[in-house]
């Protein structure tokens, strides 16, 4: 018998109501979330389906001072359960500022990682382990009373083998990508990044690269084309590519330009223009998504081209070319209580015309 994705997630419901009633017999006050992560962000969604995982608030009393909160996965399996400070839990999202212990769970039910909080600030051993639940990373927090950023230092480090290649805060180490696939590695000092560090690219096979450490800061960068020889320095991994301080102004001033008599009275917001920005800068391949008059785009094309020159997309001081789209409707959107305003757009940058997929930012330390 098939059992429909409806019926499995009310299944999952049933089970953790069931949990709710055992956390404290008040159940009625038990409060479930439904929680979708998209990489480090979280968002509070309006129903299961469109969920990662649910998120549960046990009862608690405005004098308590800790409540621990569990987030579970659709099969039942723990995800996390984290002490929180109760004054500061938001009883619209469920959760509050950590202090104390937070334990992680990957999804095949194996631990994850453990971790001290102190006031929403780590503090204290921190354990990560690999999917396999062998030991992955020792790492000591100390909160710094004075100044930001606080010290973090690496203890002990084991590659995906069980080697353990720093120790005591000497040694090796290496940086995974979401699929577990070296990143970067190099050597540790005193429990910090410090030195030469090797980069590997999963999309550039051609590109070697190196970034440079001092006490966990990250310096600078080089790196060297293969075939060609050529080398370039860079302070960030990838830019995107630019004319204007932000998109919103690009598209300002790209309306200020239009100036055909024939085409101001039309309402171009559900407009949206594609081109291509060659690596010297320059503006190519210019046209509308969907079709548009001769008078219009022609309009357009002389607008676009009044604007600042455009700086290429460049990754790892490699300038690339980008094909680039953009809606000329300007939106506001609400962000931590404050408007501002956003258009849709999208860059696809291109390595000897390959489109680069993961792009990579600069690791500042393990924090």
């Amino acid at each position: 018998m098939i059992i429909s994705r409806f019926l499995k997630k009310s299944i999952v419901l049933i089970a953790l109501s069931f949990l709710g009633n055992i956390i404290n017999a008040q159940n009625r006050d038990t409060s479930f979330y439904y929680v979708r992560a998209v990489g480090y962000a979280q968002r509070i969604m309006p129903t299961i389906d469109s969920a990662n995982f649910i998120r549960v608030l046990p009862p608690f009393e405005e004098d308590d001072k800790i409540v621990e909160i569990k987030e579970f996965y659709f099969d039942g399996k723990l995800k996390s359960a984290t002490q929180c400070k109760a004054e500061s839990i938001n009883l619209k999202n469920g959760i509050g500022q950590y202090n104390g212990k937070r334990i992680a769970f990957y999804p095949s039910g194996s631990r994850e990682s453990i971790c001290e909080y102190t006031d929403g600030v780590k503090n204290g051993i921190e354990y990560l382990y690999y999917e396999n639940a062998k030991l992955h990373l020792v790492i000591k927090n100390r909160i710094n009373y004075l100044y930001y950023p606080n010290d973090v230092r690496i203890i002990d480090f084991y590659d995906m083998s069980g080697i353990r290649i720093c120790t005591e805060g000497n040694g090796q180490a290496i940086v995974y990508d979401a699929d577990f696939k070296v990143f970067l590695k190099g050597p540790i000092k005193d429990g910090k990044m410090d030195g030469v560090w090797e980069g590997f690219s999963r999309d550039i096979n051609d590109v070697k690269y190196q970034l440079i450490y001092k006490k966990n800061v990250y310096q600078s960068g080089n790196s060297r084309e293969l075939t060609t020889g050529k080398s370039y320095t860079f302070n960030d991994l990838y830019i995107p590519a630019h004319n204007e301080k932000d998109i919103v102004t690009f598209v300002s001033k790209l309306k200020k330009n239009l100036k055909a008599p024939k085409v101001l009275s039309v309402n171009i917001d559900s407009v949206q223009i594609y081109f291509e920005i060659e690596t010297d800068g320059k503006v190519t391949h210019f046209t509308t998504i969907e079709p548009v008059s001769d008078d219009l785009l022609s309009a357009l094309k002389i607008a676009v081209e009044q604007c600042p020159k455009w700086v290429p997309a460049k990754l790892y001081g490699i300038p690339l070319r980008t094909q680039f789209a953009v809606t000329l409707g300007i939106q506001k959107k609400t962000r931590f209580n404050y408007f501002q305003k956003t258009v849709e757009n999208y860059q696809v940058p291109l390595y000897r015309e390959i489109p680069i997929g993961a792009l990579p930012v600069v690791p500042r330390n393990f924090d």
